[in-house]
C-alpha cells in the first residue's frame, strides 16, 4: 500500500487508502476539473447532470471502444460486461453526489466515500 501524503490548500489525502472523506473527494474533483472548460461553458454541476442523464447502456457500450484498448484481453474478459456495468453504476452514483455537493456546498459533511473495488474486481 502506498503511504504518500499530498498536501494542497484545503486538500490532504493519503494515496492507497480504501476510504476518503467525501468533502476531500469533492474538493479534489473541483481542483482537477478547474483545468478544463465544460461543453457549452456549463457549470461543473450542470455538466455532470448532462452526463448523468445519458443512457446507462450507451455508456456501458462505449467501454468497448474507449476502455477496451487499455486493458489486457484477460482483464477485458474478466470485467465485460458485468464488471464494467458495476463500474459505470458506481461512477454515476459518486458523480451524482459530487454534483449535489457542488450545488449545495454546506451540505457536505465528514461522510466517507468507500473506495473499495466493486464485487468481482
Amino acid at each position: 500500500m502506498i503511504r504518500k501524503t499530498i498536501n494542497r490548500p484545503r486538500i490532504t489525502f493519503a494515496l492507497g487508502r480504501r476510504r476518503a472523506h467525501f468533502a476531500t473527494v469533492v474538493a479534489q474533483y473541483q481542483h482537477n476539473v478547474s483545468a478544463y472548460k465544460t461543453v457549452g461553458s456549463r457549470s461543473v454541476a450542470a455538466a455532470l447532470r448532462v452526463f448523468l442523464a445519458s443512457d446507462r447502456d450507451e455508456v456501458i457500450a462505449l467501454a468497448q471502444k474507449d476502455l477496451r484498448p487499455f486493458l489486457s484481453e484477460s482483464a477485458w474478459q474478466r470485467y465485460w460486461p458485468q464488471g464494467i456495468a458495476e463500474m459505470v453504476d458506481y461512477t454515476r452514483q459518486v458523480l451524482a453526489r459530487i454534483a449535489d455537493a457542488i450545488e449545495a456546498p454546506g451540505s457536505v459533511d465528514e461522510d466517507t466515500l468507500d473506495l473499495k473495488r466493486p464485487p468481482g474486481a
